[in-house]
């Protein structure tokens, strides 16, 4: 069994074993065999979490509390096929489903959908890593690596890269897969930890994973007046674990709306304060599948989708603005929304002003209209309507609609506006359309709305300065005022993830590569600018730079660098065929 790859003379590195490095592994090896090659280059993978595969997001030893905001029935992770080699056979490894023992013949589509926490999603992924790692290990082949990467030097034109740990590994070419990385702190949060430092009674926490950070200081917690800076879903895994993660209970009341009454334990604090810049909720998704198909997309529908998109992009240099994907969804969804009939808030909407109010609200998210919901109601009231929309006891606005026909479009939107030639402010704009959307998209499950709504009747959770309060520092803590309300906290949780801007992304290994001027990004609010096999543009002009970025830091090369999706996508792929051609090509010089 192979103990190290420091001098190996052929080799590919994969940095990161998250999903993504997992998905690039499997890739790898099958693409390599496709090709017959007999004699495999030597592999190394890196990562700095015990349990490969399963990466910080779906780490096996975080809280039930966490939760997944895709249903189970939408986990669509295929299998992987047995894969025999002269020297090894890896094994086949079942779809999520077939893992889970799930099947949609045993199941009705008006089951309440069941959304697993995340650390159970990522007990399957470390298996299905484990299935192929420990063969290719066994093999002489693969080496993995539990450190942090910290520097990549390139070195005759070959790849040094140096762990945490101080170790040194020579490549021929490597793959950053890696996901959310350190970026630099705000000015107001560097403020805030200066303040919280100066009094000991004070504590910030500038990021919300793990939760375990500050649920183990239970005894700062109990009594306490915890603020939360920001209002989606890390928001509400946090809510949960400082409720239920603290002995609190839910009880569902009402199953067929998942309505919930909490009762409190003497561990928890005294109250919760989420706040942000706009006061505005997640609106939950569907409760079952049967809710869920009124807002799936007909075959038509998705045909005429995957034109229109494919004659607008081949000129795509030439869009002068993201109107042509606009237009596009505003009659997909008004198809949809028309289909709806007595189910809309607005039966009587004329057919021709639907795609218009479609199109307008795309463009003006404070759009006022009777088929809308107000953007000016508060948080309570609109998740209340949403929650009726998401159970089918309401009729469903515009707006509901159009973000949920939004979440069935994206794998083919993120499958065709990815790599493209369109203009910068362009893909700018697309990039910030998809990232309102996912207010709606990306919701959480009816349930987890529902636990907010609980913590509220019990007066544990207080929206009463949700909507972009004023902020005072004083040596009680923060204090927060809005129309009139007046609140003081004295531990404050980050629960806003950075976008992921390659130029303010404050990791080692990322600050190397831009020293030595390989890596560029699209433009300062994006990611890397990549080729559709994920190899970088190399900013120095050459064209032979073995490196690849795979995933999230590609964000504006790839469009949806959040979907789960995306990490066992053709994207990558498209990677392992080139990392093989490469490979292919060093070994006949």
């Amino acid at each position: 069994m192979m103990t190290s790859r420091k001098n190996a003379k052929y080799g590919i590195a994969i940095i990161g074993g998250g999903p993504t490095g997992l998905s690039a592994l499997e890739n790898l090896t099958i693409e390599l065999n496709r090709q017959s090659i007999s004699e495999f280059p030597q592999l190394v993978q890196f990562d700095s979490a015990k349990n490969f595969g399963s990466g910080q997001v779906y780490s096996l030893g975080q809280p039930s509390t966490n939760w997944l905001n895709i249903p189970e029935r939408s986990l669509w992770i295929k299998g992987r096929q047995k894969l025999i080699h002269k020297c090894f056979t890896i094994p086949a490894f079942p779809s999520y489903h077939d893992w889970i023992g799930w099947s949609k013949e045993t199941r009705s589509e008006n089951d309440t959908d069941y959304f697993p926490a995340r650390s159970h999603l990522g007990k399957y992924l470390n298996l299905r890593y484990r299935s192929i790692a420990e063969v290719l290990e066994r093999a002489g082949i693969l080496l993995t690596v539990n450190e942090a990467i910290t520097e990549i030097d390139v070195v005759d034109d070959q790849f040094h890269i140096t762990s945490n740990k101080g170790n040194s590994y020579k490549v021929d070419q490597a793959a950053l897969a890696i996901g959310h990385q350190p970026t630099e702190l705000s000015a107001q949060l560097k403020k805030w930890e200066v303040h919280a430092a100066q009094h000991a009674n004070l504590s910030v926490f500038s990021e919300p994973y793990p939760v375990d950070r500050f649920i183990s200081k239970q005894q700062q917690l109990n009594q306490a007046t915890i603020a939360l800076r920001g209002f989606g879903l890390a928001m509400i895994d946090v809510v949960r674990a400082l409720s239920e993660g603290l002995g609190g209970k839910f009880k569902v009341v009402d199953p067929t709306t998942m309505t919930m009454s909490f009762k409190a334990s003497k561990r928890m604090p005294k109250k919760i304060v989420p706040f942000s810049l706009d006061g505005l909720p997640m609106a939950p998704k569907p409760l079952n599948g049967g809710i869920d198909n009124w807002f799936q997309l007909s075959d038509n529908d998705k045909r005429y989708l995957d034109e229109y998109l494919k004659l607008k992009l081949e000129d795509a240099q030439h869009q002068e603005s993201h109107q042509f994907l606009v237009d596009v969804m505003a009659k997909t969804v008004s198809s949809i929304y028309l289909k709806l009939g007595h189910r809309r808030s607005d039966p009587q909407l004329p057919e021709s002003e639907i795609a218009t109010l479609a199109s307008s609200l795309m463009l003006n998210e404070n759009l006022s209209h009777q088929s809308i919901v107000p953007v000016d109601i508060s948080a309570v009231e609109s998740m209340r309507l949403f929650v009726k929309m998401a159970t089918g006891c309401a009729n469903v606005s515009l707006d509901y609609c159009l973000g949920q026909v939004w979440r069935h479009c994206q794998p083919l939107l993120y499958e065709r506006l990815s790599f493209t030639k369109l203009p910068v402010p362009v893909i700018l704009k697309i990039i910030e359309l998809d990232e309102r959307m996912k207010r709606y998209s990306y919701g959480p499950p009816v349930a987890s709305i529902q636990q907010l709504l609980a913590l509220f009747e019990a007066k544990i959770l207080t929206l009463n300065v949700v909507d972009d309060p004023d902020i005072e520092m004083s040596e009680k803590g923060w204090v927060f005022k809005e129309d009139g309300n007046v609140l003081t906290a004295n531990i404050l949780i980050n629960t806003v993830l950075d976008a992921p801007r390659l130029s303010s992304v404050n990791s080692p290994i990322l600050k190397s590569l831009y020293a030595q001027n390989i890596i560029k990004e699209m433009h300062e609010e994006l990611g890397a600018l990549t080729y559709s096999d994920g190899f970088i543009m190399d900013p120095s002009g050459s064209a032979n730079i073995r490196l690849a970025i795979l995933g999230r830091l590609a964000n504006g090369s790839v469009i949806g660098i959040d979907s789960l999706d995306e990490c066992f996508s053709d994207k990558i792929r498209a990677w392992a065929r080139s990392a093989v051609m490469r490979y292919q090509k060093s070994i006949m010089l």
